[in-house]
């Protein structure tokens, strides 16, 4: 059970990281309309909703986290959405949509990180306890 949490915990890792390659690539673009910066958007796209799915069968087993883990997928396609909708934002160059964009955009991430946190505290606590029943019985088998 010690090597689930850590598996969890790695697992909502790389959701995480592959949130923030899209973030961040998508606000290069925004800022420069440089198409080149969203290189890495295009590559985590095609690598987060196999990791969130896969996050989702480790947790299974676990109502309250697998309940996460599917908010977090759900806000994860309405940021998805967000972001094939506006595409065409940067280019037009209205600063108020831009600035707006930014705001809604923000407060979508924001809300995953919340979920992924969320996710990753309780896998923590659960690691915790996991390795202290793991001395115990170690120390009650010596």
């Amino acid at each position: 059970r010690v090597r689930h949490a850590y598996q969890v915990l790695n697992q909502a890792e790389q959701v995480y990281k592959h949130l923030i390659d899209m973030e961040t690539s998508r606000r290069g673009y925004r800022a420069s309309n440089v198409r080149r910066f969203l290189q890495p958007y295009n590559a985590a796209l095609q690598r987060i909703q196999p990791a969130v799915q896969s996050l989702k069968e480790m947790v299974a087993d676990d109502a309250p986290q697998l309940a996460r883990a599917t908010a977090a997928q759900k806000r994860i396609d309405e940021l998805l959405q967000f972001w094939a909708d506006e595409q065409d934002v940067a280019p037009t160059g209205d600063r108020a949509a831009l600035v707006g964009a930014m705001y809604q955009e923000k407060d979508q991430v924001d809300a995953i990180r919340t979920e992924l946190d969320a996710i990753i505290d309780t896998e923590r606590r659960l690691l915790t306890k996991r390795q202290q029943a793991n001395d115990e019985s170690i120390t009650m088998a010596t």
